[in-house]
């Protein structure tokens, strides 16, 4: 005779092990699905990176083998592989691509250079300079202390372009509000030395060592190019020669043939020397070119240039100028033939030469400036 009931208790201990053993085979089931999953997404990642990337070569490729000569011819060469967004923006201007729908900040694509993006006198450029101080020993200006010349701030200074060169590969800017230390030049030594000082004090504090930038005193080329009526004031003087004899001169002039640049420190003056001297120096005020309107600071400051006006005496002159509603040149007498010595206190201005840089980003306005790219 079956006992039903001894069965009955056998089928529910069945029952209750089988669905324990579905619920663990139903948990590895999910959770093998889910790491399938999890690997599916990983190769999908790793797949549209790669995607990316090769397309993001492709177009690099294609652009170096012929460089775009502007923004806009740039544009136009990425519209093949896209829609472009916010293009009047260099800042955040993106190709988002056909292939894939992939976004690619322009920018990342293609390094705009100076030539590229057209960048042109008055434009504002993003620059922080290194600091620090210069000293000059006493007898190197003819002062009787030591000088140091410093600037108050690093930060919160305007940069503009005041010139480019070398079909755009080189860039010269220059600040608008710079606050700076003043710096007195005294006589033959004042003569003799103030083209090295305003150029290395220049350099010392507002060159880039990590950009690898340079930078040197402002000087009356960069300012005969900010003008339309330089040759006019030049006049028939300029240039016109005279002799002297048993006279003092300081001694860079019998030394040194560039004005703009000196090579060493020169002490003191040569005396009873018959010497042909070509007058070198006029004034007068400068009728600005458009582009450069409002670009440098008002103030008056030192141009790293010697000069000469060969008058009675031969005057041996610094020149500077004097920034108002306009600029006025003009030049400042250290010393004279006669061994007469003056003094003249003006400020430096910095010009920073930028040669083959790159620009990251911006537009080169004030509130979004060009960004130079590391």
């Amino acid at each position: 005779m079956i006992d039903f009931k001894k069965n009955e208790g056998v089928t529910l201990i069945i029952l209750v092990i089988t669905v324990v053993i579905l619920t663990i085979i139903t948990g590895i089931l999910i959770a093998s699905n889910s790491k399938n999953e999890e690997i599916v997404d990983i190769a999908n990642r790793k797949k549209e990176e790669t995607e990316k990337l090769s397309l993001k070569e492709e177009i690099q490729l294609d652009l170096s083998e012929n460089p775009p000569n502007n923004y806009d011819e740039l544009i136009e060469r990425l519209k093949k592989y896209g829609t472009i967004e916010n293009k009047d923006n260099q800042e955040i201007a993106a190709l988002v691509t056909t292939q894939g729908g992939y976004s690619m900040k322009i920018n990342e694509l293609w390094n705009l250079n100076a030539k590229s993006v057209g960048v042109k006198i008055g434009d504002y450029i993003q620059y922080t300079y290194d600091g620090g101080n210069y000293t000059i020993e006493s007898n190197v200006i003819g002062n009787s202390a030591e000088v140091q010349i410093n600037i108050p701030y690093n930060g919160g200074i305007t940069w503009r372009v005041i010139d480019v060169e070398n079909n755009n590969n080189v860039v010269k800017i220059t600040p608008t509000n710079l606050t700076t230390s003043a710096l007195k030049l005294t006589g033959a030594n004042g003569y003799n030395n103030a083209v090295k000082v305003l150029n290395d004090a220049c350099n010392e504090i507002f060159s880039n060592k990590s950009l690898g930038t340079k930078a040197r005193n402002i000087n009356l080329n960069d300012i005969e190019k900010l003008g339309s009526n330089i040759e006019e004031q030049k006049g028939n003087l300029y240039e016109s020669k005279k002799e002297y004899d048993n006279a003092s001169y300081p001694l860079v002039i019998l030394e040194e043939d560039n004005d703009y640049e000196q090579s060493k420190f020169y002490n003191g003056i040569e005396k009873t020397r018959k010497l042909v001297l070509s007058n070198s120096f006029y004034s007068g005020k400068v009728t600005y070119k458009e582009d450069y309107l409002e670009i440098i600071p008002y103030g008056q400051y030192w141009l790293s240039t010697r000069s000469i006006n060969n008058s009675e005496n031969a005057e041996f002159l610094i020149n500077n100028i004097s920034v108002n509603d306009d600029i006025t040149i003009n030049g400042s007498k250290l010393y004279d033939s006669s061994d007469k010595s003056s003094s003249s206190t003006m400020n430096i201005l910095p010009v920073v030469i930028l040669d083959r840089f790159n620009f990251s980003e911006g537009m080169g306005t004030l509130e979004n400036p060009y960004k130079i790219a590391n």
